[in-house]
């Protein structure tokens, strides 16, 4: 069997505003430029020892840097090297292929969905050739609607919300057979996966990584003129939906973070469900998971 391997890298910090003779002055101080350089050197190394070992083994891959497009679906396995942001886009472009991500800075980059550090990579891809491969199966959401050409499959979180941060947000929520209007900055939908992230910080609670549970959280919900409501946050079941009608006038549904946005203008309608397609992500053997 050809294996199809695509590696999606991030450029550093230090690469987008520092490098080739772009320079933004005075937007850190010499200390923080020290850090900047060694956290680019150190992921570029981990990106050559991670090609290096795919070459050793004669494997066949692609290497893109991350906002490129890509067809993912000639590759049955990703490699992400960067952080969550770069996991998280791949993720989102993909189906039912394995997918794994490497932290190439854990010392100054979160990386909760990347599960196998750089020194397993022979490892693991030592049990993909032996098809004896450990995954664990991420449960996504899916968000889809008529305005929306293509379900949208994300893995952590979306957040509805004014395109202005400091305009009110507006639309009627529907869950079950209770639905009502919310005045507020905004709402978060997420995964168990993103239950860790925004929505935590908002007041939700934190949902096992494999739980097919998923959560909202409505943020500073406008409670003038004794404005009561019901639907304040919580649980949802994995059968369940939430449906969302917008009375925003520049309404914004926010994908994973901020480098893929919806518009959801006024009258407009969406849909968030469990998605059929759960991720499978390469975990190391005998590690039941690492997030």
């Amino acid at each position: 069997m050809k294996h199809r391997i695509l590696i999606l890298y991030k450029r550093s910090l230090f690469q987008l505003y520092f490098q080739g003779g772009r320079q933004v002055k005075g937007a850190v101080s010499p200390e923080r430029l020290k850090v900047l350089q060694f956290t680019h050197h150190g992921h570029y190394q981990c990106l050559d020892e991670i090609k290096s070992v795919i070459k050793n083994l004669n494997l066949k891959y692609s290497c893109r840097c991350r906002g490129s497009r890509i067809d993912y679906s000639q590759y049955d396995l990703i490699i992400t090297v960067g952080g969550d942001g770069t996991f998280l886009e791949a993720a989102r472009n993909i189906t039912d292929q394995l997918i794994f991500g490497v932290n190439s800075n854990p010392e100054f980059s979160y990386g909760k969905l990347c599960t196998v550090p750089a020194d397993k990579i022979l490892t693991v891809l030592n049990d993909f050739l032996a098809q004896k491969i450990s995954i664990l199966k991420i449960n996504r959401l899916r968000l889809e609607g008529p305005g929306i050409k293509h379900p949208v499959d994300f893995t952590n979180d979306i957040l509805i919300a004014h395109s202005n941060p400091a305009s009110m947000s507006r639309y009627m929520i529907s869950i079950g057979n209770t639905n009502e209007e919310h005045r507020n900055s905004g709402l978060w939908i997420a995964t168990a996966a993103g239950s860790s992230g925004a929505i935590h910080s908002a007041g939700a609670k934190h949902l096992p990584i494999n739980s097919q549970k998923f959560l909202y959280q409505p943020r500073e919900l406008f409670t003038g003129l004794n404005k009561k409501y019901r639907l304040t946050g919580g649980t949802i079941a994995p059968k369940q939906k939430i449906e969302i009608s917008s009375s925003i006038r520049n309404g914004m549904i926010f994908v994973d973070g901020a480098h893929q946005k919806i518009e959801f203008p006024i009258g407009h309608s969406i849909c968030i469900s469990r998605s059929p397609y759960p991720l499978n992500v390469v975990i190391i053997n005998g590690v039941r998971s690492r997030p």
